[in-house]
This record gives C-alpha cells, structure tokens and sequence, in this order.
C-alpha cells in the first residue's frame, strides 16, 4: 500500500530551473501524493498549466542580485558556479527560498515529508 505524502518543490522564476521539475511533480500527483510548488508569480500561470499547486514567495528582486551576478564576470567556470550556488541558489543572502514564510503559511498545517530542489542548489 502507497502512503501518501506532502512534497515541497521550490523553483525560480526561470524557465530552465522550472521545467525540468514539472514531470517530476505531475508523476507524483498522479500517484496521490500532495504536491505543491514553491516559486515567484511569474511561474503561477505554467504551474496552473501543468495541473500543480502554486505556493508563491516574492522574488528578492533584480536589485538584490545584481551584485551577487555583477561577481560572476571574470571568474573561472568553477569559481562562478560556486558564487552563484550558494549565494543565489542557496544563499544567505537570497536563503528565501527554504524558509521564506510565505512558503510556510502554503505548506498549510501539515508538514512537508520531502523538499525537493533543483539539483545542485544544496550546499
């Protein structure tokens, strides 16, 4: 017997980073799993699209990150992935997505059994 479970997924606004998670998501559902998305507004609308619970949080906005991408130019491939992974992705500075409480307030009462991220955006 499958039990069933709460699933948090968290995406940016980006197309790239939402998309690949969405097969993920409907295979889920479709197994009677409760599963919500946490991302900015903008991807509300490919979320209603694809059938899944929108769970929006504001996006820190262009202004915050643009120092954090200006820091990228110039820097080897490694040096720019490790910049933008744990002060975009996974940051403190930009740590919204995990804790934000607007996330909190969507997962309702019960508690999420599992978060899933894009891969890589764990530290």
């Amino acid at each position: 017997m499958l039990v069933s479970m709460s699933i948090l997924f968290s995406s940016t606004r980006g197309a790239g980073h939402l998309q690949p998670l969405l097969p993920y998501a409907r295979a889920l559902v479709a197994r009677n799993h409760e599963v919500a998305v946490a991302a900015p507004p903008e991807v509300g609308e490919a979320l209603g699209s694809a059938g899944l619970r929108h769970a929006p949080f504001d996006h820190p906005g262009d202004v915050a990150l643009a120092p954090i991408w200006a820091r990228l130019h110039g820097v080897s491939d490694d040096a720019a992935m490790a910049i933008a992974a744990s002060e975009i992705f996974a940051g403190a500075r930009v740590g919204w997505l995990a804790d934000a409480p607007s996330i909190s307030r969507a997962r309702g009462r019960r508690r999420s059994e599992l978060r899933a991220r894009r891969l890589g955006a764990d530290r």
